[in-house]
């Protein structure tokens, strides 16, 4: 199994919820009640650069990803009691992010497509802290709050436009049987063709919906970010929580 290789973070990221590789750097964001910033890492973990985006509002922040133009895309997505009507997904140049202590994003409004209101217990699929770019579009994941368990995440396309957008069901993939702490999808990147989301406790890769174990981590951590490098290094960010003392990065080799 692959080894970790584990750095504290600062208390500024002490709600680290996602996390992205975009041209030799780190990208960071919070959780949501705090600042609607962006924080550029260098690969000890160290902050050395923030970007204040003043046009939005970090009510859920969950994920952050990139296209291969350079921009980035930040998903206030966290929906944890499934009864949000839309998420909002803000668009940044990460150049201007860069040089600048603060920019102005474009943004996106997003219908979630509920099936029925109230929601059944064994319907609650509308949670999400997963997304990444692939093939031309932004993938979203959702992070299942379903009674009973079923083991499944469902993935939707979003084609991103200035202004509003949808959220289409795509698959659903099993991913097991460990329950929300361990099999819940709470981050994703791109590994190549293949689609790599985290839980909690594990790493899996999805290739045309065949699910591999990637890592077992030894210990439950609060995981809600994960990115890859140009020499294939997975980065694994996890929150503080009330019996860890400090959010962490985990640095997974995988070659």
């Amino acid at each position: 199994m692959l080894s970790a290789q584990k750095i504290n973070l600062t208390a500024e990221l002490n709600e680290v919820s996602g996390l992205t590789w975009c041209q030799g750097q780190l990208l960071a964001i919070n959780d949501g009640g705090n600042q609607p910033m962006l924080f550029f890492l260098d690969t000890t973990g160290k902050i050395t650069h923030r970007c204040l985006i003043t046009n939005a509002v970090n009510v859920d922040w969950e994920s952050i990803t990139h296209d291969s133009k350079g921009n980035l895309y930040i998903a206030d997505c966290g929906n944890n009691l499934n009864d949000r009507n839309e998420i909002q997904v803000y668009k940044v140049s990460l150049q201007k992010a860069s040089t600048s202590s603060d920019i102005v994003a474009e943004s996106c409004t997003v219908t979630i497509p509920y099936p029925e209101r109230p929601l059944s217990k064994n319907k609650r699929d509308f949670d999400f802290e997963a997304m990444n770019w692939e093939n031309g579009k932004l993938w979203v994941y959702s992070k299942s709050r379903a009674k009973p368990w079923h083991g499944k995440t469902y993935s939707y396309q979003l084609e991103w436009r200035q202004g509003t957008s949808e959220l289409i069901l795509s698959s659903g993939v099993f991913i097991g049987r460990g329950g929300w702490m361990k099999d819940a999808v709470t981050g994703s990147c791109s590994l190549s063709t293949s689609t790599v989301l985290l839980t909690y406790k594990k790493l899996y890769l999805i290739n045309e919906g065949k699910v591999t174990l990637l890592k077992h981590f030894h210990s439950w951590r609060q995981r809600e970010g994960v990115a890859i490098d140009d020499r294939q290094r997975m980065y694994v960010v996890s929150e503080r929580t009330i019996f860890h003392r400090n959010s962490k990065m985990e640095i997974v080799h995988i070659k």
